[in-house]
């Protein structure tokens, strides 16, 4: 007859073979004492994530308590759906593939962030017969402060649908992990974007430091390959003279609905509106953005974004990357938490960026 210590055994050997099992290649020993120890939750969330899901699941139920054979098959089984997850389904936003700097560097614990910059003023004049007209100089020191905001959200299984993987050896849902991750990015996208208002956090195509161009032509319905390339030309210059050469664009972020323009080609001629630019302006790139498709000043437009990508003009802030923590159990369900820390757009030297409306 079974004892309830004898239960309790089973109980732990079940939770060591499914954590063991996840690792793929920890040993264990022939009466399931687990060798090597839990993953450690800041070098592996996911490892750690899935220990905290097999325990808590070889501790909750009764069925998978019967039998530690059978245990392991639930652990293949959520080691599929994570690797699965992380090779497959979490898709970075086009965003972080455009050579904007993306720094994680603050401390996540900070609330705000601070940068102070030394300006100068004056310069040496010509000195006249009497003397007395030197000009005086001086420095001014500026900080400037960006909020950071967390966001998070969570997917969950019941204990019933953790069994059923176990016992029936099929992976677990994958469209929750997958949301998990999308959700992420999204934010991310959108704090790239528009950032989040309500905190004072604002992004590349809503900061007001940001010049806003008048448009040589305008309204690119209709237009011609050559008033296309005339009112980019004015942006790209525009930029070119206010940063006196310092900081050219290098990267045009074109709204998703304007980008059929860009291939607009030159009357008699196979060469198109990008091409004309990018062979006037070696090392210029051309992306589209669903984001800008209403993004001008009154919210109903297209806005065409110049950026300069140096760490120099500007970054988007990311304190925490998107980050699970440990599943909690919460009666016959688990949940599996995720958070992240955005701060929008940081333009240190926003006139290396330029607006365009009216196209």
């Amino acid at each position: 007859m079974t004892t309830q210590n004898d239960s309790r055994q089973r109980a732990d050997a079940a939770q060591r073979t499914l954590s063991a099992s996840l690792h793929g290649g920890a040993k264990v020993h022939a009466d399931c004492q687990l060798i090597l120890p839990p993953s450690d939750p800041t070098a592996d969330p996911w490892g750690h994530m899935c220990d905290g899901l097999a325990a808590g699941t070889a501790r909750t139920s009764s069925i998978l308590k019967m039998d530690v054979n059978e245990t392991a098959l639930f652990a293949t089984s959520l080691k599929y759906v994570i690797k699965e997850f992380a090779t497959t389904y979490y898709t970075p936003t086009p965003v972080r593939g455009w050579g904007i700097p993306v720094d994680s560097s603050f401390p996540a614990g900070a609330h705000t962030i601070a940068q102070r910059r030394i300006q100068q003023y004056g310069r040496m004049r010509r000195v006249s017969p009497q003397g007395e007209d030197l000009s005086r100089v001086d420095l001014d020191a500026v900080e400037t402060t960006w909020p950071v905001a967390e966001y998070g959200d969570y997917a969950s299984w019941t204990l019933s649908e953790l069994e059923a993987a176990a016992l029936g050896n099929f992976p677990l849902s994958t469209q929750q992990l997958m949301v998990l991750s999308s959700t992420a990015e999204q934010q991310f996208d959108q704090m790239a974007a528009t950032g989040d208002a309500a905190v004072g956090i604002f992004g590349m195509l809503n900061d007001a430091n940001i010049d806003l161009v008048p448009a040589a032509v305008g309204t690119w319905t209709g237009a011609t390959a050559d008033e296309v390339y005339t009112d980019v030309v004015t942006g790209l210059e525009h930029q070119r003279g206010v940063t006196q050469g310092r900081f050219v664009p290098n990267l045009v972020v074109c709204p998703q609905n304007r980008w059929p323009f860009l291939n607009l080609r030159r009357d008699n001629t196979d060469t198109n509106v990008r091409q004309m630019l990018e062979a006037d302006y070696p090392g210029l790139r051309f992306v589209d953005w669903t984001r800008s498709n209403l993004a001008d000043a009154a919210g109903t437009g297209p806005r065409l974004l110049f950026v300069h990508t140096s760490v120099e003009c500007g970054r988007l802030v990311e304190t925490l990357p998107f980050s699970p923590l440990a599943p909690q159990q919460e009666g016959f369900t688990f949940k599996v938490y995720a958070r992240a820390k955005f701060g929008g757009f940081m333009g240190t030297h926003p006139k290396g960026y330029a607006h365009m409306d009216g196209i």
